[in-house]
């Protein structure tokens, strides 16, 4: 009986390996019903940027570390250069700007505020701590359910989103188009508490009263927001302003109102539907959101 079963396995196993099948072909697709929905569950629209990077994350990291602020900023002077210059898009900007927060969550965080100590007008420098904050306050609360997650991790969380936060908006007050810093407190604004209940989350944003050509929904004076809805749709708008052609705003915008952050995939639908309807919906994001 062993060695039938043993026989048996073996014959499973040398199936498996003549046909090129492996365990990855036998898991459960995750999100069945997102299947046919105009929103995936994941951004896949910096997907292919990635290339090359990883090793430039771990130069600005020695960098950081030593504090050579000259050569850091050098490096951003260049991808601002290349931005500017219509080399690169917006899209790939950002995703590269990205890479100076260094992979090692809280171990450089004295360095990067050393950074904005001594350059406080540098906008790569806010940029990068605050992204390195939101990082640190994902990590704070770790990966599990809410139900899983301690009081004390979300607590983390907050203390390290508000930083975050902070340091975004300082950054967008030192470059003349900081769409980077748009894209990035569209993420970082999930982390912020608010005065009232997300009830108002999939409250289409373009059907409020107007309030400027860019801008449907205005920053409240004293700059507080109800709800993370009001404040993403806001800074969607300002990266709108300061370049039409940026899909990552309205991606990740999109994303934020999928099932896994309170939404659902039918009514991110129907506000990509409303974009497109409202023009304003850059090519690259159609794309990608199909």
């Amino acid at each position: 009986m062993v060695r039938r079963v043993l026989s048996v396995w073996l014959v499973c196993v040398l199936y498996l390996a003549t046909t090129g099948l492996h365990a990855e072909d036998f898991k459960v697709s995750p999100l069945p019903l997102a299947k046919n929905a105009r929103i995936k569950p994941e951004r896949t629209a910096f997907d292919l940027l990635d290339a090359g990077h990883r090793k430039d994350r771990t130069r600005y990291s020695v960098w950081i570390g030593m504090h050579d602020w000259v050569a850091l900023e050098q490096e951003y002077r260049k991808l601002e250069d290349a931005y500017r210059a219509k080399a690169i898009d917006s899209d790939e900007y950002v995703r590269t700007l990205e890479w100076f927060a260094p992979d090692n969550g809280k171990i450089q965080l004295t360095d990067l505020e050393q950074w904005v100590k001594e350059r406080p007008k540098s906008y790569v420098a806010w940029f990068t701590l605050g992204l390195q904050y939101m990082n640190t306050a994902w990590d704070e609360r770790g990966h599990k359910f809410a139900s899983q997650t301690s009081p004390e991790q979300f607590a983390a969380m907050e203390k390290y989103g508000k930083l975050a936060h902070d340091a975004l908006e300082k950054s967008t007050t030192l470059a003349p188009r900081p769409v980077a810093s748009y894209f990035e407190i569209i993420g970082a604004a999930v982390l912020i508490k608010r005065t009232e209940n997300s009830a108002t989350l999939l409250v289409p944003g373009f059907m409020r009263a107007r309030r400027n050509p860019h801008c449907p929904f205005a920053a409240p004076p004293g700059g507080g927001f109800a709800t993370s809805y009001d404040e993403q749709l806001h800074y969607v708008c300002l990266a709108y302003a300061a370049d039409p052609a940026m899909s990552a705003a309205v991606s990740r915008f999109l994303y934020f109102q999928t099932p896994r952050w309170g939404g659902s995939f039918e009514d991110s639908g129907r506000l990509l539907s409303q974009f497109e309807a409202e023009k304003r919906m850059p090519e690259r994001t159609r794309r990608v959101s199909m």
